[in-house]
């Protein structure tokens, strides 16, 4: 009977719980009595918040009896266990939403322009690089299609129409000189006119003659002035069976004599 294995490793199992339990129950025992009495205490002083509970757990790792100064030097490193622990959770998962972000704004820039190589400038530059690269692009494009579109028309010298009461020189011209540059809807248009400056310089010269000196100095005649170029012209342009328009009139310079 002695020699069963069953009954040794009962025999060894009652011995170690007598040795080691027995140690463990009277540690806990000791943390308890510990515990409780300073709560007692902190509660006769009517100081029961945290930063009481801290200093004591301060206190309890230069404590005398070991017991309390395990568990004290325990309570520490766990908190500093999960503090790290908390920390690297919170990168990785700030982590993973800036990636997410990111591709969702990768994929966005190459659904806008899938002509370009975003994926290969993002690889190099990151995903406001490449956007700042395509707005780049984007915004030459944009100066180069409307200086494609602008045609200078050069110098208009027009006559003016006299003031109000005004008494006028006999032989003396009041005149107003303009330099125009004008703006088309598209490329073609410009080619047609440049190809018909003379016509087009002529329905300006008449839609600016006679010129109110009132009109061109402030901001709103200049409008109207330009509103009736543009319609004067598109007028012309529709006559010469053309669909393109005139969208805007520049005036450069203005000399008023």
């Amino acid at each position: 009977m002695s020699d069963d294995p069953i009954a040794k490793l009962k025999k060894l199992r009652a011995a170690f719980q007598a040795k080691y339990l027995a140690k463990f129950l009277v540690a806990k025992q000791k943390f308890h009595v510990w515990n409780e009495a300073r709560k007692a205490k902190l509660a006769a002083r009517g100081d029961v918040g945290l930063k009481s509970t801290s200093q004591a757990l301060l206190r309890g790792v230069r404590s005398q009896d070991p017991v309390v100064q395990r568990m004290s030097i325990l309570f520490w490193f766990s908190l500093l266990g999960f503090l790290i622990l908390a920390g690297v959770t919170t990168r990785e998962t700030l982590i993973r939403w800036r990636q997410r972000a990111d591709n969702q704004a990768l994929a966005a820039l190459i659904a806008e322009a899938p002509d370009l190589p975003i994926l290969h400038w993002a690889q190099f530059d990151g995903v406001e690089g490449a956007r700042k690269r395509m707005m780049e692009l984007r915004n030459k494009a944009k100066e180069r299609d409307v200086k494609e579109r602008t045609l200078s028309l050069g110098e208009f010298q027009v006559e003016m129409a006299p003031l109000p009461g005004a008494v006028p020189y006999r032989g003396v011209l009041q005149l107003a000189q303009l330099e125009l540059t004008i703006e088309c809807d598209k490329v073609e248009t410009c080619t047609f006119l440049s190809t018909h400056l003379i016509q087009v310089k002529n329905e300006i010269t008449n839609a600016l003659t006679p010129l109110d000196r009132r009109e061109v100095m402030t901001s709103d005649g200049k409008r109207r002035v330009k509103r009736s170029i543009i319609s004067r012209v598109n007028k012309w342009i529709g006559t010469q069976n053309e669909s393109g328009q005139l969208s805007e009139v520049y005036i450069v310079k203005l000399l008023v004599s």
